[in-house]
């Protein structure tokens, strides 16, 4: 909280000097001086909480929020794990995975959006399918979406995990990696995978459109953190939303905010976001956090998978994170 300084004036407080001062005392008093740190992996869809920051909708609701920026999902999970976030754009393979492996209570409280056909294996055309891929390596964030991409890619084929040699890399270290032979395929999205399936060099093995409704994107935030700042996470939605609708009204203005951090041009990032990609817009949360929860389909589907891969425990708590709307 700011600090009134009567020496600095003579020992008496200029007026307009205190009235300058009253949004922050109001803060301070308010318990909004703990910021909501809230990470954002390089993803599309993410970029509307950028969006939302750049545009003052955060400022305009008062609020104190970090947006923690990240390259990679795996990199976002391991710094909630570690208690430097309060919450974070990711899937519901993360969340599960956080669930099982940290002793924080992630709880999923918003969808962003579902991908049909966004994440991709890519490998050179001389490998067919993905039963081509039997004792080649592939690279991989582990224990994380991609990680789960290929399990699902191998289940498909009648190959396990066992079956190749996942390599665990930063998803902007991928294409390069497979454009010098180190690894066989790669499973990545959106921006990369937009330019790699340009290129005639390469194709796509296997995407999420083979398996509908189980990449879904979501923002979860910590259980203490919910109920520390309810009110807090719930204006951060209300910002959140408030960008989505710019960017349905101003697609090109918004697309020019959000394409620096996806090293692209506005252009380029405009068609990022339907990419194999299906943003769920406010009127529809309700439909999967609702009353009816069709989120906890999505869930069980991606919690079998993620135990048959033995990326998780068989534990039927750990699908027990979904947060009902508020009024």
């Amino acid at each position: 909280m700011p600090r009134l300084d009567h020496a600095a004036h003579g020992g008496c407080l200029n007026r307009r000097r205190v009235l300058a001062l009253l949004p922050a005392l109001a803060a301070g008093c308010s318990g909004h001086q703990h910021p909501l740190a809230v990470g954002i992996s390089a993803y599309p869809p993410y970029e509307l909480a950028i969006l939302a920051r750049e545009s003052g909708y955060f400022r305009d609701a008062g609020l104190n929020v970090r947006l923690v920026e990240f390259e990679d999902l795996s990199d976002a999970q391991r710094a909630f794990e570690q208690g430097k976030l309060d919450g974070l754009a990711t899937t519901l393979v993360e969340v599960l995975v956080s669930r099982h492996a940290g002793a924080r209570d992630l709880r999923v409280m918003r969808a962003i959006s579902v991908s049909e056909g966004a994440d991709v294996v890519v490998a050179p055309r001389e490998i067919r399918t993905v039963a081509d891929l039997r004792g080649r390596k592939v690279a991989v964030e582990i224990a994380s979406l991609s990680h789960f991409m290929l399990a699902r890619a191998l289940q498909r084929a009648g190959l396990a995990l066992s079956d190749v040699t996942p390599v665990s890399m930063a998803q902007n270290a991928m294409p390069a990696a497979l454009q010098s032979g180190e690894v066989s395929a790669i499973v990545t999205y959106p921006p990369s995978a937009t330019a790699l399936r340009a290129d005639p060099r390469w194709h796509v093995l296997f995407s999420s459109r083979a398996i509908p409704d189980e990449v879904v994107d979501v923002y979860a935030f910590d259980a203490q953190a919910l109920a520390r700042q309810p009110r807090d996470i719930q204006a951060f939605f209300q910002a959140v939303d408030r960008a989505f609708h710019r960017f349905g009204a101003e697609p090109q203005d918004s697309c020019r905010i959000m394409a620096p951090r996806l090293r692209t041009t506005a252009d380029a990032a405009c068609a990022a976001m339907t990419d194999g990609i299906r943003l769920i817009p406010p009127s529809e949360q309700a439909r999967y956090l609702g009353p009816t929860m069709a989120m906890r389909t999505s869930l069980a589907a991606v919690q079998r998978a993620l135990t048959e891969s033995r990326l998780v425990g068989n534990n039927p708590a750990l699908a027990d994170c979904l947060e009902p709307l508020r009024p």
